[in-house]
């Protein structure tokens, strides 16, 4: 009897590790790419011209899109100085044009008594990320999604190192963040990110950081306003609101 008793308890506990051991595993979340605006005309349009002006840095298609030069974000910065002021090298321009390529997610009109000026007709918030759902546990500044199908991971941080895992529109947490050398001596907290190490699923490695977003980096609200002025707006849309970090 004693030996049934302990067996069943070595059973019990082998149960209990492995239950422990599955909880413990660093978690993989799902985030599927989505867009809500491929099917709308008007946006795919301006979407079109969108990508090249920003290649181009082209002013004169930024004065378009931002109708009203006024404060937003967390930082309450004016849009306009996130295109001319950014001290690490305007990569803003190169922002919008991936969110918007990305996808985009529909945003809930406010009501009318609470909206500050001119009632868009529609709103998109891109890119997608920060609309999915994220459990708890994760802490999104720590947090990066691979945006794309099938991106290494590699078991040391180069693109020649070995291939040990793969990510597939995944959230994963970071554990460390490999950086290059910034533009300038100047251009402080400006170094671009190369790397990032995670550990995921029983798979330790580095995932090329061009190939992943934070749910958290920057996320433009982009709207379709009426009774636009000539030479205002792009095919009707405007850069209403840019929110970088939480």
């Amino acid at each position: 009897m004693r030996r049934v008793c302990r067996l069943l308890l070595a059973a019990w506990c082998v149960l209990c590790c492995t239950a422990t051991a599955a909880q413990a595993q660093p978690q993989r979340i799902p985030v599927p790419p989505v867009d809500q605006s491929a099917d709308d005309a008007s946006f795919q349009a301006f979407k079109a011209q969108l990508g090249p002006a920003m290649q181009g840095r082209d002013p004169q298609f930024l004065a378009r899109l931002v109708v009203d030069n006024r404060p937003t974000g967390f930082g309450l910065t004016p849009i306009l100085e996130f295109f001319t002021a950014d001290p690490c090298g305007l990569g803003i321009w190169d922002e919008l044009a991936r969110a918007v390529a990305l996808g985009c997610v529909a945003e809930d009109q406010p009501p009318a008594d609470e909206f500050d000026g001119p009632r868009p007709e529609k709103q998109y918030l891109c890119p997608y990320l920060i609309a999915s759902e994220y459990p708890e546990s994760l802490d999104l500044f720590e947090t990066v999604v691979a945006v794309d199908a099938n991106v290494p991971v590699h078991a040391e941080p180069s693109a020649q190192a070995a291939v040990v895992g793969t990510l597939s529109h995944e959230a994963v947490a970071v554990t460390n963040t490999i950086f290059g050398e910034a533009p300038n001596a100047t251009a402080d907290g400006c170094a671009p990110m190369l790397w990032h190490e995670v550990d995921v699923a029983g798979v330790h490695g580095f995932v090329n950081a061009t190939r992943t977003l934070s749910p958290v980096d920057c996320r433009f609200v982009l709207s379709r306003l009426p009774d636009l002025k000539e030479g205002e707006g792009v095919e009707g849309w405007v850069l209403q609101d840019i929110y970088c970090g939480d």
